[in-house]
């Protein structure tokens, strides 16, 4: 069943009629009507199932009078502008209910959800979705389609503006339909919010998501622009002042693939104690980190750490790694944890005392502690707790450090675990 909703226009004399590729096209041959004077204009039309059909509403009984279809809701965005619908195999009643000249009910809003995974190594066999707040975030409930193997992706989400409670649509592509599958993460993008989620604002009521406004393509998968051919990017680490190098190996991980630390492996082929692997990743700016192991934790399993980046190879108040990648194809070559090309050999091992002024603080039941990347193993895992011998208020603990010629540190005031950090 067609129906289209007239009440915000004035029907023509002629009527309402549709036509399409399932009638030749034929202006003023297929008329609907409104019977119970509703304002809705409705045919009950017979098709054979497993078919795509196409269409467009017209006020009178000419093409003079045809709807102007969103591309929103065209067959193209850019190009064919009839409306389409689907019949599936095994649909026996389908009802297309819209507004006149828009994409759903009058009143609400439609977004032609779209993305482009043609960089992508390879899709899941259980497709492409998406999740957000316009349908409680459920990673499997709202699944797209690539009707023209084009390898772009799409899904039409119509709801009510006013209905979502950040009053953006907020959102994020799964390549799959599980949490645990690649999603994406564009934490510090501008398309995105504080939690790496995409972030559209209403702007009409028929809107496409769009990665270049000048060419209406799409917008890449797990990036805010379009999809370019990617650049080749070899990431080399140098982990030979590394104490352990995990035996699950070494990993990268970054804002360019979901942040999943066990995705991307490098490898040492030659023994020299340099990792490496080639990506592809578009153009612009990506954030990551290499990984000691395969897992965040750096605990159990054979994993050991990740890097705690600072100084100028830094992202801006973060502790990731921030690399500009443009056009040309290009070596990324740093030392483990650290900003400099190539490593700088270990001091030798030598012991430290950590000392914090407790004074004008009150100290908590559970102590105070200092963590660091100094200890096996690292941070929280590996705290070490500081005593006032002398009941002088100075905290103190003296280890024995090896490795890297930098330690980084924090004290906490309490179970280390839980504790507020001091600086």
């Amino acid at each position: 069943m067609f129906q289209v909703d007239m009440t915000n226009e004035v029907v023509a004399a002629e009527g309402v009629h549709i036509a399409g590729n399932f009638q030749g096209w034929d202006p003023a041959a297929t008329a609907l009507t409104d019977d119970d004077m509703d304002g809705v204009y409705e045919v009950t039309i017979e098709l054979p199932s497993d078919s795509t059909y196409e269409f467009k509403f017209i006020n009178g009984a000419s093409w003079d009078f045809v709807e102007d279809v969103p591309p929103t809701c065209q067959v193209e965005v850019a190009g064919n502008d009839n409306r389409f619908i689907h019949v599936g195999a095994d649909d026996t009643d389908v009802t297309y209910h819209v507004c006149y000249a828009s994409c759903a009910a009058c009143g609400m809003t439609t977004v032609r959800m779209r993305v482009d995974m043609s960089v992508e190594a390879a899709v899941s066999p259980n497709g492409v979705h998406v999740a957000g707040n316009f349908q409680g975030w459920d990673p499997a409930g709202s699944a797209m389609t690539d009707a023209d193997g084009d390898g772009v992706w799409e899904y039409w989400a119509s709801f009510y503006a006013d209905s979502l409670d950040e009053g953006n649509l907020v959102f994020k592509f799964i390549n799959g339909n599980s949490w645990t599958n690649p999603n994406e993460n564009l934490t510090g993008e501008d398309c995105a919010d504080d939690f790496g989620n995409r972030i559209l604002e209403f702007t009409d009521l028929n809107m496409v998501m769009v990665g270049d406004a000048a060419t209406n393509a799409a917008p890449c998968y797990n990036a805010c622009g379009t999809c370019l051919s990617p650049t080749q990017v070899t990431f080399r680490v140098d982990m030979t002042t590394q104490e352990t190098v995990s035996v699950n190996g070494v990993h990268i991980a970054g804002s360019f693939q979901g942040w999943t630390p066990s995705a991307n492996p490098l490898a040492d082929d030659d023994g020299d104690g340099i990792w490496e692997a080639t990506i592809g990743i578009a153009a612009g700016d990506i954030q990551f980190k290499f990984v000691n192991g395969n897992d965040w934790s750096g605990n159990g399993d054979g994993n050991v750490d990740n890097e705690l980046i600072v100084g100028d190879c830094a992202a801006e108040g973060s502790d990731n790694r921030l690399l500009t990648v443009g056009a040309e194809d290009l070596v990324y070559e740093v030392c483990y944890n650290s900003c400099e090309a190539g490593c700088i050999e270990n001091p030798d091992p030598a012991d430290i005392t950590f000392r914090v002024e407790m004074s004008e603080e009150e100290v908590s039941a559970s102590g105070v502690w200092v963590i660091g990347n100094f200890t096996a193993p690292n941070w929280q895992a590996g705290a070490m707790q500081l005593t006032d011998a002398d009941a002088d208020g100075v905290y103190e603990v003296t280890a024995t450090v090896s490795g890297a010629s930098t330690v980084l540190y924090k004290f906490v005031n309490g179970d280390p675990s839980t504790g507020d950090n001091g600086v």
